[in-house]
């Protein structure tokens, strides 16, 4: 892609690509209801998809509303026995360190218990569709 040399907020880099350097778009372009498409920058997981880099709109709406109910009153107070368990896991590992310094945020537990659900709800969905 062909770096912005004026000082314009878009700018044509090919006769179907544009390049957008004003932030207030971000909201426009991604809104729901839009009718903007995902450019191939969104391939830079492959061969891993991730639910915000999947360009499919069909199997994108299919991994959110998964995700929605994750979120919902029911589903978040069953977190608890996951969110336990890896307080416990970090509470050790810093006992352990015997006042070492150590890299907190490998030990993040939102990011533990939101991988352990997306584990969950991808197996969930892959049983589904096979």
């Amino acid at each position: 892609m062909k770096v912005l040399a004026s000082g314009a907020d878009v700018q044509a880099l090919g006769p179907n690509t544009i390049s957008i350097r004003d932030p207030t778009a971000m909201s426009i372009i991604n809104s729901a209801g839009t009718t903007t498409t995902k450019g191939s920058f969104y391939d830079f997981a492959l061969p891993k998809i991730l639910i915000n880099t999947e360009r499919d709109e069909t199997k994108h709406a299919q991994r959110r509303k998964t995700w929605e109910s994750a979120f919902s009153m029911k589903d978040l107070r069953s977190y608890e026995p996951i969110m336990n368990l890896h307080a416990n896991k970090l509470s050790s590992t810093i006992e352990a360190s015997a006042g070492e310094s150590m890299n907190i945020s490998e030990y993040a537990a939102s990011h533990e218990v939101l991988s352990t659900y997306s584990q969950r709800t991808e197996h969930s969905i892959n049983s589904r569709s096979a």
